[in-house]
């Protein structure tokens, strides 16, 4: 179908734009605020990904206060950033000597990025499927981005709220990431970029800033600890190993999902508060993976900036940009990054390390005036009333909690299962770690990285442990883990490094080879599981796989004719809508029963509103002078009605009696604002 190579052409002319405003950005303050690592880098390749870093960490807020004055401004800031960027980089002596082998490298990196660009993009767009379209899983939470991407695109920022109407209450997200994404679809858009390709395009950035994160986070690491030799090319393919691999969650989904409760679990992850694969984040949740990032570069930048004289003021604004983007892109990964801070400050404060303490404040004032307009936006974007969004509970193991009735022993359970389950999803990782810290000992604290990586992980555990995010999933105690997974993976890739998993056993074997590609077996089976679901699940009906094309043709249509402004209605009571963020750009009185609540409304708010909007499509007994007054009292201007709501099927229903704007087989689009009374024939 031709839709398949649209969207292809939309994420492929999508990603140069992308990564021109994150990476010249990001060499024009790498250079400037002395980031590590960069005026001595060993090549074109590395600098290039400490300047993708750097631009994950400096861009998000910046188009954030750029985009209060609306989305022109913040594409203009991005783009004139780009060519200083672009400029400084192509000054003499800016380029870092060439290594002997950057042609290999750069080839083996084409290489690598083109295949996960291509696996990304098959795993994300829609494909055909008989007369029908399949979206991927994946739309489940990619309408909320591409919806969040667009907002951005028309009104700046903060946006309007795309999935609940108050004009009283802006949005109230964790939006960064979106700046990037929208400032890349009003760029591109003159080459058909629209919201969902920036969106795509923003999933594969983020792969690639996570393999330079962990690359540099490595190689610093490394160096704080004394260690020498070590050479980042020669920990490549395992470093793409430990990416490519999870937990051994493969286990539960066969031994409980299967044999016990005799089904396949949809998701690998959903047999335990999941501690999320790599390749699962980048692929739904981008955004938590760049919060993280940011809070690394900032926290690299700030232990380089502990004995880096008249340069640590330089470094300790780079941190405090890169804390404000932190939580603006993520507010569970910046949750996990302040516990981190605070322990961090306790051992400072202990050692009376006061100018460093000081340096450290110093980047969190920085990070309240920059990102102070977003969080006095959040305060203001949640109502006062609104639910509490973070409780206190034990961390759930959905596998036992419904055989257990009462809460005490519930909760019981669940701690004693705790560790258990934290072995299972960590797997490789946590092997890994035994074996570093067991050879390692007190030496493995060496360097105040070091200490970070141990703290962040200990924030992790309790966080992730104890507390729990109520708005809608439990974003916290998936996202915070992140920090114990930067950690976890560092200690392997050193204990693999180091061959402490080919230690020879009395027979002269390798003592943990057999464990270590076991683990990683499993990591690879339960990602490959999640992959084939993410294809292939019948989270849609039938029916909708055989409308989805009409669907997506009407949205495009009014996307194509309707003004920005209009606000466009479809059938509200269900747990997904798709078509208004995927293949639309307008608001909702209200979306859907999930994505409704995300962007700063209640759930009671947002239950009401569906209760009053949903007649519109199910009551077949409503006249079109009832409907109109309905969507006059909502603001609503335009109704798109479907095959699968009971007034299209009625054809003395509502809808039937006036002219459409727009109508196909299973699609009516009607000017509810201005109903025509339709002509007879």
């Amino acid at each position: 179908m031709a839709f398949v190579l649209h969207d292809l052409i939309g994420a492929v002319a999508a990603l140069p734009i992308l990564f021109a405003i994150v990476v010249f950005p990001g060499w024009l303050f790498a250079g400037m605020l002395a980031f590590p690592g960069f005026s001595n880098s060993r090549g074109l390749l590395e600098r290039a990904g400490i300047s993708l870093l750097a631009g994950v960490a400096t861009m998000p807020v910046l188009l954030d206060l750029a985009g209060r004055a609306g989305p022109r401004a913040m594409a203009a800031l991005a783009v004139v950033l780009s060519l200083a960027g672009l400029l400084a980089s192509l000054r003499r002596g800016e380029r870092p000597a060439p290594e002997p082998d950057a042609g290999r490298a750069l080839l083996l990196f084409a290489a690598i990025f083109v295949v996960w660009a291509a696996a990304a993009i098959f795993l994300l767009i829609d494909l055909p499927e008989g007369e029908g379209l399949r979206r991927s899983m994946l739309s489940v939470d990619h309408v909320k981005h591409a919806a969040a991407t667009w907002a951005i695109a028309q009104w700046g920022t903060p946006p309007e709220n795309p999935t609940f109407l108050d004009a009283n209450l802006k949005s109230a997200y964790y939006y960064f990431f979106y700046n990037l994404t929208a400032a890349t679809q009003t760029i591109a858009a003159p080459l058909g970029v629209l919201a969902r390709h920036a969106a795509w395009a923003g999933v594969i950035m983020a792969g690639v800033a996570l393999f330079a994160l962990l690359r540099l986070l490595y190689s610093r690491w490394n160096l704080q600890r004394g260690v020498s030799g070590t050479s980042n090319e020669a920990i490549t393919p395992w470093l793409l190993v430990l990416l490519l691999t999870t937990g051994l969650d493969i286990i539960p989904v066969v031994l409980v999902g299967r044999l016990f409760y005799g089904v396949w679990m949809t998701d690998a992850e959903g047999w335990d508060t999941q501690v999320t694969s790599w390749l699962d984040s980048l692929l739904w949740t981008p955004h938590h993976i760049c919060g993280s990032i940011a809070a690394w570069v900032a926290f690299i930048a700030l232990t380089e900036a502990s004995c880096a004289g008249a340069r640590k003021w330089r470094l300790a604004a780079f941190s405090g940009l890169a804390f404000a983007s932190c939580a603006g892109l993520s507010v569970y990964v910046t949750i996990g990054a302040v516990a981190t801070i605070a322990m961090w400050l306790c051992w400072l404060a202990l050692t009376r390390r006061g100018a460093d303490i000081a340096t450290w404040l110093l980047a969190g004032a920085i990070a309240l005036v920059f990102g102070g307009p977003w969080l006095l936006s959040l305060v203001a974007g949640r109502p006062l009333a609104s639910e509490a969004p973070i409780a206190f509970e034990i961390r759930a193991l959905p596998i036992i909690d419904p055989l257990l009735a009462d809460p005490a022993i519930r909760a019981t359970a669940r701690l004693i299962s705790a560790p258990f389950a934290y072995a299972i999803e960590f797997g490789v990782y946590l092997f890994g770690a035994y074996l570093f810290w067991n050879k390692a000992g007190r030496r493995g604290l060496d360097g105040d990285l070091s200490k970070l990586l141990v703290l962040g992980t200990v924030a992790s555990l309790i966080i992730g442990t104890f507390l729990r995010s109520t708005i809608m999933s439990n974003d916290l105690g998936w996202r915070v883990m992140l920090f114990a997974q930067t950690a976890g993976l560092v200690w392997t890739l050193s204990a693999i490094e180091q061959g402490l998993f080919h230690i020879p056993d009395a027979a002269g074997r390798p003592r943990y080879a057999v464990a270590l590609w076991t683990c990683v077996g499993l990591g690879f089976a339960a990602n490959l599981y999640g992959a084939y679901q993410v294809r292939i699940s019948t989270f849609e009906t039938q029916k909708e796989v055989q409308i989805a094309p009409a669907e997506r043709e009407a949205w495009e249509w009014m996307s194509a004719n309707l003004p920005a402004n209009t606000v466009v209605e479809e059938f509200p009571d269900r747990p997904r809508a798709f078509a208004y963020g995927l293949y639309g750009h307008f608001r909702e009185a209200v979306s859907d029963r999930y994505n409704s609540v995300l962007f700063g409304s209640t759930k009671s708010l947002a239950e009401a509103r569906i209760r009053e909007t949903a007649p519109l499509f199910t009551d077949t007994g409503m006249t079109s002078d009832a409907a109109l007054a309905l969507a006059n009292r909502l603001n609503i201007g335009v109704v798109a009605i479907r095959a699968l709501d009971p007034v299209f099927a009625d054809r003395a229903a509502w809808p039937w009696s006036v002219e459409a704007l727009y109508a196909n087989e299973y699609m009516r689009v009607i000017d509810i604002a201005r109903p025509r009374e339709k002509t007879p024939r």
